[in-house]
């Protein structure tokens, strides 16, 4: 007990954990073998970025049981957000030594490994989490994106539909079945795979982001038009939709009509860089210099390192010298 009591009284060292020890501190004295309790702790700490604290903790927690699932997790994400990749491998993979069928454990090891592009690695961890749950929709899309990033694109193509068959309302689900399809330039297939999708997910912004991206690399701006708007419409914030409709209808050289469009963008972005500097080149073309000019600053109180938005202000104020 008194061991015990040394090393919680050695944490106190900072204010910004205080409550978090005051906290746990009588509890843990008076039953010092609750791993449980050590686990809760550390999770106050991580909250806190108290990572070393959260680390003792953790690793009380498993000097007292080496089969706490949750500790071994919550080291290996402790030493992968401070970038000690070697060490949280480690860390859930002595995990594992003492908890070979845990699903948490090896699905987090895969995740890691997908993380750090090891995709082949992240393919046989991913694969025993698969081995214990086989219906968890996260596991099957991870795998199709390492089979995807290793070139297996009908593994890829597999393992995704699966996904989707398990739970259909996953629009990310649906978004990267597309993008495979996508990946390979087979775009009808993809725009089949979205239209599908809006059966199942009607007035779902996301997919008609995607579908009027998919028109646009086929050159069918009417479709693509209308595919922007209606994503636009259904999500008014998305200001991205918005500036490629605007996009849209310059090149169909309806400069008006773009130029209202770009007005919404920037109402949805006022402090994003690309509406301001869209605007401010319509503006431009259609000689109305002085919000050009208004416009091409705001653009630059988002990002003053773009060369092209000086170029325009240098011309401008040749343009005001004349």
């Amino acid at each position: 007990m008194r061991k015990n009591k040394e090393k919680l009284v050695s944490l106190k060292d900072g204010r910004a954990w205080q409550k978090v020890y005051r906290r746990y501190r009588k509890r843990i004295l008076k039953n010092p073998t609750n791993d449980k309790l050590y686990v809760e702790m550390a999770e106050q700490f991580i909250k806190k970025h108290s990572f070393r604290h959260a680390e003792w903790c953790l690793q009380e927690a498993l000097s007292i049981n080496p089969n706490n699932v949750n500790a071994w997790i919550k080291l290996g994400f402790i030493y992968f957000e401070n970038n000690y990749t070697k060490s949280a491998i480690e860390a859930l993979n002595m995990g594992i030594s003492f908890n070979p069928e845990s699903f948490e454990l090896y699905y987090n090891l895969g995740w890691i490994y997908y993380s750090l592009d090891m995709f082949r690695k992240a393919l046989r961890a991913l694969s025993f989490a698969h081995k214990f749950k086989p219906r968890d929709q996260q596991v099957l899309l991870l795998m199709s994106e390492c089979y995807s990033e290793l070139g297996y694109y009908h593994l890829a193509l597999r393992y995704c539909k699966k996904a989707i068959e398990i739970n259909s309302k996953n629009v990310d689900a649906w978004l990267f079945y597309a993008s495979l399809y996508t990946k390979y330039y087979d775009y009808h297939s993809a725009i089949k795979i979205l239209k599908k999708a809006d059966k199942i997910l009607p007035k779902n912004s996301e997919i008609w982001y995607a579908l009027g991206e998919l028109y646009e690399e086929l050159e069918r701006y009417d479709d693509a038009l209308a595919a922007y708007i209606k994503s636009a419409k259904l999500m008014p914030e998305n200001w991205m939709a918005w500036l490629n409709a605007g996009y849209i209808y310059e090149l169909m050289d309806e400069d008006i009509k773009a130029l209202k469009i770009y007005l919404t963008a920037v109402h949805y972005a006022e402090d994003e860089f690309e509406p301001w500097f869209a605007l401010g080149k319509m503006y431009y073309k259609l000689g109305r210099y002085v919000d050009a000019k208004k416009a091409f600053k705001r653009a630059l109180e988002a990002d003053p390192t773009v060369e092209d938005v000086w170029n325009y202000l240098k011309k401008l104020k040749t343009i005001d010298k004349h």
